[in-house]
């Protein structure tokens, strides 16, 4: 859901990864896919809620575990070089943006908190290109 409206990341036929897009449901043409991507995200939502949750194990001693917050989570954090922003999405209440990074096909999602100041020009050209105009009702016209 972008701003009440419901998208889909559509791998296009022919195309390569990297060709993806977001698209509002109602410029899709695609009822039956649309109907069966729902049916298995109900289907993967139902199993996961029946599955037991696998006890924690123990690292063994020759497993090294590092605290949450050394752990190098984003792509920023990593080094990686942003290519473009594909989309943006709220977790847990916090905006994020779905990154493509530069060399790899790796997508993330990264908080928007980072993408504002580690690639401000690419967060307002993300915004540019998904604003969206609605006019004003005036009762003078």
């Amino acid at each position: 859901m972008v701003n009440g409206n419901t998208e889909y990341y559509l791998k296009w036929e022919g195309y390569p990864r990297s060709e993806n897009t977001w698209e509002l449901v109602e410029n899709l043409n695609c009822p039956e896919l649309v109907a069966s991507f729902e049916k298995s995200l109900m289907k993967n939502k139902a199993e996961s809620r029946r599955r037991p949750s696998s006890p924690r194990r123990k690292p063994q001693k020759s497993q090294k575990v590092v605290p949450k917050e050394q752990k190098k989570t984003t792509g920023f954090e990593r080094g990686l070089e942003p290519l473009k922003i594909l989309g943006a999405t709220k977790i847990s209440g916090e905006l994020m943006f779905l990154m493509k990074w530069v060399g790899t096909e790796q997508l993330e999602t990264v908080p928007a908190e980072q993408a504002n100041l580690r690639c401000p020009q690419m967060v307002i050209q993300f915004y540019a290109e998904h604003i969206v105009w609605h006019k004003l009702c005036n009762s003078q016209e």
